[in-house]
Formats: structure tokens, sequence, C-alpha cells
């Protein structure tokens, strides 16, 4: 039940809905436990990257020991500079599963804008592909604090001894800060827009139901992650109905 004390007057309901989960990583693990073995995402490239629920989420709790392990904690914001791919998605889900919020970035702005947007949010951390090294290598270069981590591949978000380190069990509410994605600054620079776990889930709900997705339904990503539709219509809401997605 969604206490109305908590949102914004704009946000305020009329009537009292109850959500199955308080937080996105919530739903990934419900949805795991439902569907472990079947198809959750498809990534064609160079190679076609193809997951499970239960190896998707398997990737996510090696993320999450690894952000752990580079001292990122709840409430920390991480800025996420990729195209469309697994990376990003792990890094996504391991954010939000444990209280960070994410800060997507689009990739072709000029390093004036990325560096605008690092600085406005706050980010504590920013991970980028490698194709982007000397690009944010001279970004990186203004900053003691934020943490700047190059990512060629999934591999580079595990530990060698992630065994030793135990996931805990951290509480993100409904009403908590989930991601902020920045506008197209059209008169002057991005405006930053908070979204917060209620934001990505009512919406997810009601595109599903209203589409009638169901866990047959395979969706086809064709617009970037960093923008609200990519990870809402066809990642969240399919996967609020147990189906996949592929991601282009």
């Amino acid at each position: 039940m969604i206490d109305n004390s908590l949102l914004p007057d704009h946000q305020k309901m009329d009537s009292q809905i109850t959500f199955d989960y308080s937080n996105v990583g919530q739903l990934l693990s419900k949805k795991v436990q439902e569907n472990s073995n079947k198809t959750f995402l498809i990534c064609p490239g160079k190679k076609t990257d193809k997951f499970t629920y239960l190896e998707f989420k398997s990737l996510v709790d090696k993320t999450i020991k690894f952000l752990k392990h580079i001292d990122l904690k709840k409430n920390d914001k991480i800025a996420l500079i990729f195209h469309n791919s697994p990376e990003f998605l792990i890094l996504y889900f391991a954010g939000l599963t444990m209280g960070l919020t994410i800060v997507p970035i689009n990739p072709d702005m000029a390093q004036r804008e990325i560096k605008f947007i690092i600085e406005n949010s706050k980010s504590n951390a920013v991970f980028y592909v490698d194709k982007l090294e000397s690009k944010i290598n001279e970004i990186s270069n203004f900053y003691d604090k934020i943490k700047f981590k190059k990512i060629e591949s999934i591999n580079d978000l595990a530990l060698s001894n992630e065994d030793k380190l135990e996931i805990q069990n951290i509480e993100v509410g409904l009403t908590e800060l989930a991601v902020i994605i920045y506008t197209s600054g059209t008169t002057g620079n991005p405006k930053g827009v908070k979204l917060s776990h209620l934001n990505l889930l009512s919406d997810a709900l009601s595109i599903s139901k209203i589409f009638n997705f169901n866990p047959e339904t395979r969706a086809l990503c064709i617009l970037p992650l960093f923008h609200n539709n990519g990870q809402i219509t066809t990642l969240l809401a399919p996967l609020y109905a147990g189906g996949s997605t592929i991601i282009v």
C-alpha cells in the first residue's frame, strides 16, 4: 500500500493501489523465482549474448558484490555511459537492487555535456564502455573523488574473491529515488528528471496491462536505454509480465 504522505503533491493518488514489489530489485528477484530457466534477455551484436532469468540474476549478484567492494552504498549515484549492452543492464539492476541511483548518459554527447551531467547529478562513480576511453579520460582528470571505471566486458563486473563477500538485503522503498534521466536541454543545459521506484514500477505495470503482456511476450528494444522508453516500455514492462526482451 502506498503512503500518500510520502509522495509529491502532483503524484498523490485518489485511490489506494497495492504493489507486489517495493523496488525494481524485488521485481527481478520474484520473476527469477517464477521463470528461472526461461530466456530473459537477448542482446545481438558481434556475438549474441543470451541470458536466462537465473543467469542474469547471477551476474547482477556478482556485480552487487563488485559495487560494494569499491565502497558504493545506498543513495550513492552512479553514471552509466554505454550504448545498449548487457553491461548497462547488469549495472542498472545491480544498482537499483542495492539502493543506488542510476544516472544514464547518452554516450554520443560531447565531453562538456557529459561533464555537466556528472557534476549536476553529483554522481559518486562513472562506469563507461571502453570505446569511450579517450573521451572520458579527459573528463576524469578534473575529479579526484569520483570513481571512474572502464568496462570492456561483463568480466570486469566480477571479483576474483567474490565468494568472501556476502550480499545483505538492503531495504529500498517505493518512493526512494531510482533513476535521474536528463532532458535534451534544447533551451539550455539538460534538466535532471527524478524517478522513484514507484514511478518505474507503476509505469511498467500499467503498460504491461494495457498491452496485455504475458509470459510469452517478447519485446524488441530499439530505443536507447538511457531513455525512459527503452528502460520501461520494452524492458521493465515485459519483465513485470515475466516476458523477455531483445536489446538492439
